[in-house]
């Protein structure tokens, strides 16, 4: 008689002589075989690490859509916020700037006041006739109150002074 040990279970057998065997166990007929490993990702995974290692496309950067007629202080900004990794549309004037946002549609908007053409309170206005949902912010060097109502009033969303 002699009895063949494997974890945890010990078997009685009469026919061999006593050994000691470390069997490996067989997964049971009714399990299904593995997945590729690509499959079993989701979408969104399977996105996300097919990025790995490359540059960012441009069309993954928030998009900034930044009115001033001072030509000045529009390039400084847009400096920063492209250093920032945004790619930035920037305009002179209210008019030139509804023109790029329909061509654009930027994630956020943020624009002076006074500017020639078209104020910031009414490209605020008419972008909202068209979006409602874009964040719009007034950078502005007016501090008055009733100034800070009338750009929220407007549509604008925050309101910043320079």
């Amino acid at each position: 008689k002699w009895t063949t040990t494997v974890p945890d279970v010990a078997v009685a057998s009469t026919s061999m002589p006593q050994q000691t065997n470390q069997v490996a166990a067989a997964p049971p007929p009714s399990a299904p075989a593995a997945l590729p490993v690509e499959r079993t990702r989701s979408p969104a995974i399977r996105r996300a690490n097919s990025n790995v290692g490359k540059k960012e496309a441009p069309e993954s950067k928030p998009t900034i859509l930044l009115v001033d007629d001072d030509n000045t202080l529009r390039l400084l900004v847009k400096s920063r916020l492209e250093k920032d990794n945004s790619r930035v549309i920037d305009a002179g004037d209210g008019e030139e700037a509804l023109e790029k946002f329909h061509k654009s549609r930027p994630d956020i908007v943020i624009s002076d006041v006074f500017m020639p053409k078209m104020d910031g309170f009414e490209l605020c206005r008419q972008i909202r006739k068209h979006d409602k949902r874009v964040p719009i912010v007034m950078l502005t060097s007016m501090n008055d109150v009733k100034d800070r109502i009338k750009g929220l009033d407007a549509g604008a969303d925050d309101y910043i002074v320079k």
